[in-house]
């Protein structure tokens, strides 16, 4: 009886410490997607200006180095100049770029509906976390 209460917890042991390490071997990054207009975080309440000229998609700061944690990979995304429920104009979107064509139209009032439908982070070690369908922030101009 002995014996078999022994040979009981090494088959146990040797059942649980693989998934133990397993999960310490790579655990699942965690990321958060920043948007910068004009360089600044965007307060989605308050809204930016109507003269924001660039929207960037970031990761926020690494708490450490102040760097952003990742890389964001943007494939599928828009802007969609908005005025009450009609969308006025709508540009094709990589996480970087110019709002010129769409500031030219704007009035305050106005909001950018930015729409990720598919992208991801990419760590500086490679892991790769894809986000989650189809993103949608509403961002109010003023």
């Amino acid at each position: 009886m002995r014996l078999s209460l022994i040979f009981r917890l090494c088959l146990i042991g040797c059942l649980l410490a693989p998934s133990a390490l397993l999960a310490q071997a790579s655990p699942e990054p965690k990321f958060t997607l920043t948007l910068l207009f004009d360089g600044k975080p965007v307060d989605e309440s308050k809204g930016v200006p109507l003269n924001s000229r660039t929207l960037t998609a970031t990761s926020a700061p690494d708490s450490q180095t102040g760097k952003p944690e990742a890389e964001v990979v943007i494939e599928k995304g828009f802007i969609n100049l908005a005025r009450e429920n009609p969308r006025v104009a709508v540009i094709a979107w990589n996480g970087k770029g110019s709002l010129e064509t769409l500031a030219s139209q704007a009035q305050p009032g106005d909001r950018y509906v930015v729409e990720i439908e598919k992208a991801y982070f990419r760590n500086k070690n490679g892991q790769v976390k894809a986000f989650p369908n189809h993103i949608v922030y509403s961002i109010p101009l003023y």
